[in-house]
Formats: C-alpha cells, sequence, structure tokens
C-alpha cells in the first residue's frame, strides 16, 4: 500500500490541510523522510496516519483541543494493492468509522488485508524512526529483546 496523500481534515491544530506524497522519479526508491521543526505537526500527522489506518484510539483523546473529539476526521488518498486508488477518510466514532469519498462505510478488511495483519504497535515499530522508538529499540537491542535483540 502506498501513501499518495495525508488529510488532516479536522485534527489537532490543523483544519483541511494535506501533505501529498508524490510518486518518485523512474528508477528512484519510494522512500519519503518526513522532518521540520519542532511543533510543525510532525508527531500530529502521523498519529493522523496511524488512526486512519487503525482507528481512534478510545479515552481523552491528544489531538482534540481545537475540535471536540465527536468532530475529529483524518483522510487520505491510498494505492491499495488489488483495489487501486481509495479516498478514504475515518472520524472518531466507535463503528462504521472508515468511509470512502461519497461518505459510505467501508469493510476494515481492506486496510488490514493492505497491512497484511500488522497491528499499530507493529506498524510504528517497522515504520516510524523518533526518539522514543530509538531509545526502546535501543534497549531491547541490549536486552536481546524483540526481533532485532535476538539477532
Amino acid at each position: 500500500m502506498r501513501l499518495n496523500r495525508l488529510d488532516l481534515l479536522r485534527y489537532g491544530r490543523f483544519s483541511d490541510a494535506d501533505i501529498a506524497f508524490p510518486l518518485p522519479s523512474e528508477g528512484m526508491p519510494d522512500v519519503t523522510v518526513v522532518f521540520g521543526h519542532n511543533e510543525a505537526g510532525k508527531s500530529t500527522a502521523f498519529n493522523g496516519l496511524l488512526e486512519l489506518l487503525f482507528g481512534f484510539i478510545g479515552g481523552k483523546h491528544p489531538y482534540d483541543f481545537r475540535f471536540n473529539r465527536s468532530d475529529l476526521v483524518v483522510g487520505a488518498e491510498l494505492d491499495v494493492p488489488g483495489s487501486g486508488i481509495m479516498v478514504l477518510h475515518r472520524n472518531s466514532k466507535r463503528t462504521q468509522s472508515l468511509l470512502d469519498a461519497n461518505d459510505r462505510p467501508i469493510n476494515e478488511a481492506i486496510l488490514s488485508g493492505a497491512l497484511y495483519g500488522l497491528t499499530r504497535d507493529q506498524y510504528e515499530d517497522q515504520f516510524s524512526l523518533n526518539e522514543k522508538g530509538l531509545r526502546e529499540g535501543g534497549k531491547r537491542i541490549a536486552e536481546a529483546k524483540g526481533d532485532l535483540g535476538q539477532l
């Protein structure tokens, strides 16, 4: 699955914001590094992506300071193997929160299949590089835990 665009429709301090991830030039790897100043929105964007892919977390929400939790919405344009280009968005409802471009509920299996069954924690471990992850990963390696530590 490829993320073509992330939409922070009502999330954190963002309203109707999007981040486009252009296709790479011919023969170049399809890798994107997101960087920026402190408080630019990198963590907000990544958490928005996680919630699009895996659903909103329960309890008090860390990004409901501008919009009420019930009004939070994230979206994306994804290139999903076997399904093609899909424009999706997710709200913070407990059920039927994953919607297509016409606000029709979509089966969660489309995303879980495209993610090959990865959990939110596994996805974060494999596709996120941040200070917390670096520290915890180094600790797991030193303690010979986790996949890399076992090697």
